[in-house]
Protein backbone atom coordinates (compact mmCIF):
# COMPACT_ATOMS: atom_id res chain seq x y z
CA UNK A 1 0.00 0.00 0.00
CA UNK A 2 1.56 3.29 -1.16
CA UNK A 3 0.83 6.14 1.21
CA UNK A 4 1.63 9.74 2.11
CA UNK A 5 1.84 10.83 5.74
CA UNK A 6 1.15 14.49 6.58
CA UNK A 7 1.33 15.89 10.11
CA UNK A 8 -0.39 19.13 11.03
CA UNK A 9 -3.02 18.21 8.44
CA UNK A 10 -5.97 19.99 10.04
CA UNK A 11 -5.13 23.51 8.87
CA UNK A 12 -2.76 25.87 7.10
CA UNK A 13 0.17 24.49 5.14
CA UNK A 14 -0.70 20.91 6.06
CA UNK A 15 -4.05 21.24 4.29
CA UNK A 16 -2.35 22.49 1.13
CA UNK A 17 -0.04 19.47 1.08
CA UNK A 18 -3.06 17.19 1.51
CA UNK A 19 -4.72 18.88 -1.47
CA UNK A 20 -1.64 18.57 -3.67
CA UNK A 21 -0.87 14.97 -2.79
CA UNK A 22 -4.54 14.06 -3.23
CA UNK A 23 -4.15 14.87 -6.93
CA UNK A 24 -1.46 12.24 -7.44
CA UNK A 25 -2.33 8.93 -9.10
CA UNK A 26 0.40 6.88 -7.41
CA UNK A 27 -0.95 6.85 -3.84
CA UNK A 28 -3.44 4.45 -2.25
CA UNK A 29 -3.93 6.32 1.02
CA UNK A 30 -3.08 9.67 2.58
CA UNK A 31 -2.72 9.57 6.35
CA UNK A 32 -3.73 12.95 7.77
CA UNK A 33 -2.34 13.34 11.28
CA UNK A 34 -3.32 16.14 13.66
CA UNK A 35 -4.86 16.71 17.07
CA UNK A 36 -8.16 18.07 15.76
CA UNK A 37 -10.21 15.41 14.04
CA UNK A 38 -13.25 17.45 12.96
CA UNK A 39 -11.40 19.80 10.56
CA UNK A 40 -9.76 16.80 8.90
CA UNK A 41 -13.11 15.04 8.48
CA UNK A 42 -14.53 18.22 6.93
CA UNK A 43 -11.57 18.42 4.56
CA UNK A 44 -12.06 14.81 3.44
CA UNK A 45 -15.59 15.70 2.30
CA UNK A 46 -14.27 18.58 0.18
CA UNK A 47 -11.52 16.71 -1.68
CA UNK A 48 -11.96 14.28 -4.54
CA UNK A 49 -8.97 11.98 -4.74
CA UNK A 50 -8.04 8.57 -6.17
CA UNK A 51 -6.42 7.91 -2.78
CA UNK A 52 -8.30 7.21 0.44
CA UNK A 53 -7.96 10.14 2.83
CA UNK A 54 -7.51 8.77 6.35
CA UNK A 55 -7.75 11.24 9.27
CA UNK A 56 -5.87 10.12 12.38
CA UNK A 57 -6.12 12.09 15.63
CA UNK A 58 -2.76 12.28 17.42
CA UNK A 59 -1.07 14.74 19.76
CA UNK A 60 2.55 14.39 18.74
CA UNK A 61 3.82 16.05 21.92
CA UNK A 62 2.75 12.88 23.75
CA UNK A 63 5.06 9.86 23.69
CA UNK A 64 2.14 7.41 23.73
CA UNK A 65 0.81 8.91 20.50
CA UNK A 66 4.20 8.58 18.85
CA UNK A 67 4.11 4.94 19.92
CA UNK A 68 0.61 4.64 18.44
CA UNK A 69 2.04 5.74 15.10
CA UNK A 70 4.74 3.08 15.40
CA UNK A 71 2.11 0.41 16.09
CA UNK A 72 0.04 1.59 13.13
CA UNK A 73 3.06 1.21 10.85
CA UNK A 74 3.79 -2.26 12.20
CA UNK A 75 0.19 -3.33 11.57
CA UNK A 76 -0.22 -1.81 8.11
CA UNK A 77 3.36 -2.18 6.79
CA UNK A 78 2.85 0.58 4.21
CA UNK A 79 5.14 1.81 1.47
CA UNK A 80 5.60 5.46 2.51
CA UNK A 81 6.17 7.53 -0.60
CA UNK A 82 5.81 10.95 1.06
CA UNK A 83 6.33 12.13 4.64
CA UNK A 84 5.52 15.80 5.23
CA UNK A 85 6.13 17.05 8.77
CA UNK A 86 4.06 20.23 9.03
CA UNK A 87 3.09 20.03 12.71
CA UNK A 88 4.55 22.83 14.81
CA UNK A 89 3.82 26.12 16.53
CA UNK A 90 5.49 29.34 17.61
CA UNK A 91 5.09 32.11 20.16
CA UNK A 92 6.13 35.73 19.78
CA UNK A 93 7.37 37.66 22.77
CA UNK A 94 10.13 37.75 25.35
CA UNK A 95 11.32 34.33 26.48
CA UNK A 96 10.80 35.28 30.13
CA UNK A 97 7.11 35.98 29.46
CA UNK A 98 6.37 32.60 27.90
CA UNK A 99 5.42 29.76 30.30
CA UNK A 100 7.91 26.92 30.53
CA UNK A 101 5.22 24.39 29.57
CA UNK A 102 4.64 26.25 26.31
CA UNK A 103 8.37 26.30 25.53
CA UNK A 104 8.61 22.59 26.34
CA UNK A 105 5.72 21.77 24.00
CA UNK A 106 7.29 23.89 21.26
CA UNK A 107 10.51 21.89 21.45
CA UNK A 108 8.63 18.59 21.69
CA UNK A 109 6.47 19.29 18.64
CA UNK A 110 8.85 21.24 16.40
CA UNK A 111 11.92 19.07 17.08
CA UNK A 112 11.27 15.74 18.78
CA UNK A 113 8.00 14.91 17.05
CA UNK A 114 9.39 15.67 13.58
CA UNK A 115 12.49 13.60 14.32
CA UNK A 116 10.49 10.71 15.79
CA UNK A 117 8.01 10.63 12.90
CA UNK A 118 10.92 10.58 10.47
CA UNK A 119 12.88 7.89 12.31
CA UNK A 120 9.83 5.64 12.61
CA UNK A 121 8.90 6.14 8.95
CA UNK A 122 12.32 5.46 7.43
CA UNK A 123 12.12 1.62 7.57
CA UNK A 124 8.98 1.88 5.42
CA UNK A 125 10.53 4.12 2.76
CA UNK A 126 12.47 3.12 -0.33
CA UNK A 127 14.07 4.60 -3.44
CA UNK A 128 11.88 7.37 -4.81
CA UNK A 129 10.37 8.33 -1.44
CA UNK A 130 10.36 11.94 -0.25
CA UNK A 131 10.63 13.57 3.17
CA UNK A 132 9.68 17.22 3.62
CA UNK A 133 10.57 18.81 6.95
CA UNK A 134 8.74 22.13 7.28
CA UNK A 135 11.29 24.48 8.81
CA UNK A 136 11.20 28.28 8.44
CA UNK A 137 13.33 31.15 7.29
CA UNK A 138 13.71 31.69 11.06
CA UNK A 139 16.10 28.73 10.94
CA UNK A 140 18.79 30.83 9.25
CA UNK A 141 19.60 33.02 12.29
CA UNK A 142 18.64 33.66 15.93
CA UNK A 143 15.59 35.92 16.29
CA UNK A 144 14.84 37.80 19.49
CA UNK A 145 11.13 37.78 20.40
CA UNK A 146 10.84 34.57 18.40
CA UNK A 147 13.80 32.91 20.08
CA UNK A 148 12.76 29.35 20.91
CA UNK A 149 10.77 28.98 17.69
CA UNK A 150 13.80 30.03 15.62
CA UNK A 151 16.03 27.68 17.61
CA UNK A 152 13.71 24.72 17.02
CA UNK A 153 13.63 25.41 13.29
CA UNK A 154 17.42 25.70 13.22
CA UNK A 155 17.58 22.22 14.77
CA UNK A 156 15.17 20.86 12.18
CA UNK A 157 17.10 22.43 9.31
CA UNK A 158 20.39 20.92 10.51
CA UNK A 159 18.76 17.52 11.03
CA UNK A 160 17.18 17.63 7.57
CA UNK A 161 20.41 18.53 5.81
CA UNK A 162 22.27 15.68 7.47
CA UNK A 163 19.49 13.28 6.49
CA UNK A 164 19.64 14.50 2.90
CA UNK A 165 23.30 13.46 2.65
CA UNK A 166 22.77 10.14 4.46
CA UNK A 167 19.72 9.05 2.47
CA UNK A 168 20.67 10.37 -0.97
CA UNK A 169 22.56 7.16 -1.91
CA UNK A 170 19.40 5.20 -1.09
CA UNK A 171 17.32 7.36 -3.40
CA UNK A 172 15.25 8.86 -0.55
CA UNK A 173 15.07 12.62 -1.02
CA UNK A 174 14.95 14.90 2.04
CA UNK A 175 13.99 18.56 1.66
CA UNK A 176 13.98 21.20 4.38
CA UNK A 177 11.28 23.76 3.49
CA UNK A 178 12.06 27.24 4.84
CA UNK A 179 9.23 29.66 4.03
CA UNK A 180 8.91 33.33 4.99
CA UNK A 181 5.75 34.55 6.78
CA UNK A 182 2.61 32.91 5.41
CA UNK A 183 -0.38 35.24 5.55
CA UNK A 184 -3.27 32.77 5.25
CA UNK A 185 -2.51 30.30 8.06
CA UNK A 186 -3.24 30.43 11.79
CA UNK A 187 0.36 31.09 12.74
CA UNK A 188 0.53 34.91 12.64
CA UNK A 189 -2.76 35.83 14.37
CA UNK A 190 -2.37 33.21 17.08
CA UNK A 191 1.30 33.92 17.66
CA UNK A 192 0.48 37.62 18.04
CA UNK A 193 -2.61 37.18 20.23
CA UNK A 194 -1.53 37.95 23.75
CA UNK A 195 -4.67 36.63 25.45
CA UNK A 196 -5.41 33.47 23.47
CA UNK A 197 -4.89 30.00 24.97
CA UNK A 198 -4.02 30.10 28.64
CA UNK A 199 -3.50 26.33 28.72
CA UNK A 200 -1.14 24.79 26.17
CA UNK A 201 -3.18 21.56 26.11
CA UNK A 202 -6.22 23.43 24.75
CA UNK A 203 -4.35 24.77 21.77
CA UNK A 204 -4.41 23.27 18.27
CA UNK A 205 -0.76 22.27 18.44
CA UNK A 206 -0.86 20.63 15.00
CA UNK A 207 -1.75 23.85 13.23
CA UNK A 208 1.17 26.07 14.20
CA UNK A 209 -0.98 27.87 16.73
CA UNK A 210 0.74 29.86 19.46
CA UNK A 211 0.10 29.98 23.15
CA UNK A 212 0.02 32.96 25.49
CA UNK A 213 1.03 32.74 29.11
CA UNK A 214 -1.33 33.00 32.04
CA UNK A 215 -0.19 36.55 32.93
CA UNK A 216 1.16 38.10 29.71
CA UNK A 217 2.71 41.53 29.70
CA UNK A 218 0.91 44.27 27.80
CA UNK A 219 4.10 44.97 25.90
CA UNK A 220 4.77 41.36 24.93
CA UNK A 221 3.46 39.59 21.84
CA UNK A 222 1.41 42.64 20.77
CA UNK A 223 4.50 44.61 19.89
CA UNK A 224 7.04 41.83 19.34
CA UNK A 225 6.55 41.98 15.58
CA UNK A 226 4.33 44.70 14.13
CA UNK A 227 4.12 43.99 10.40
CA UNK A 228 4.61 41.08 8.00
CA UNK A 229 5.39 42.68 4.61
CA UNK A 230 5.38 40.60 1.43
CA UNK A 231 4.05 37.53 3.25
CA UNK A 232 3.49 34.40 1.15
CA UNK A 233 0.37 32.27 0.66
CA UNK A 234 0.20 28.65 1.77
CA UNK A 235 -0.90 27.38 -1.65
CA UNK A 236 2.14 28.95 -3.30
CA UNK A 237 4.53 27.66 -0.64
CA UNK A 238 3.22 24.08 -0.92
CA UNK A 239 3.44 24.08 -4.72
CA UNK A 240 7.00 25.48 -4.67
CA UNK A 241 8.10 23.03 -1.97
CA UNK A 242 6.67 20.04 -3.84
CA UNK A 243 8.46 21.09 -7.01
CA UNK A 244 11.78 21.45 -5.16
CA UNK A 245 11.27 18.07 -3.48
CA UNK A 246 10.73 16.38 -6.84
CA UNK A 247 13.92 18.02 -8.07
CA UNK A 248 15.83 16.64 -5.07
CA UNK A 249 16.64 20.06 -3.60
CA UNK A 250 18.00 19.81 -0.05
CA UNK A 251 16.80 23.23 1.15
CA UNK A 252 13.74 24.85 -0.39
CA UNK A 253 13.23 28.60 0.06
CA UNK A 254 9.78 29.06 -1.50
CA UNK A 255 9.78 32.78 -2.20
CA UNK A 256 11.94 35.83 -2.79
CA UNK A 257 12.11 36.99 0.83
CA UNK A 258 13.23 33.67 2.30
CA UNK A 259 15.71 33.15 -0.55
CA UNK A 260 17.18 36.60 0.11
CA UNK A 261 17.31 35.93 3.86
CA UNK A 262 19.13 32.67 3.29
CA UNK A 263 21.72 34.40 1.09
CA UNK A 264 22.26 37.35 3.39
CA UNK A 265 22.62 35.14 6.48
CA UNK A 266 25.58 33.40 4.84
CA UNK A 267 27.67 36.58 4.46
CA UNK A 268 26.62 39.03 7.18
CA UNK A 269 27.39 38.29 10.84
CA UNK A 270 24.30 37.20 12.73
CA UNK A 271 24.85 39.84 15.39
CA UNK A 272 24.46 42.58 12.78
CA UNK A 273 21.43 40.85 11.26
CA UNK A 274 19.86 40.61 14.71
CA UNK A 275 20.32 44.36 15.21
CA UNK A 276 18.68 44.98 11.84
CA UNK A 277 15.84 42.60 12.75
CA UNK A 278 15.30 44.46 16.02
CA UNK A 279 14.65 47.64 14.02
CA UNK A 280 12.61 46.07 11.22
CA UNK A 281 10.21 44.19 13.52
CA UNK A 282 9.24 47.46 15.27
CA UNK A 283 8.46 49.46 12.11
Amino acid sequence: MRIAVITGASSGLGVQFVRRLAMRQDLDEIWMIARRLDPMKALVKKISSPAVLRPVSMDLTLEEHIENYQKLLEEEKPDIRWLVNCAGFGKMGLNEEIPRKVLDDMVLLNCKAAMDMTQLSLPYMRRGSHILEICSTAAFMPLNDLGVYAATKSFLLSYSRSLHVELYPKGIMVTAVCPYWIKDTEFIPKAKNISMYSDSKTMPADSKAAVAGPRPSASGAKTAIRHFPLASRSKTVAAWAMRDALLGVSVSTPGIMCSLHRLVSKFIPHRLLMLAWDVIRRL
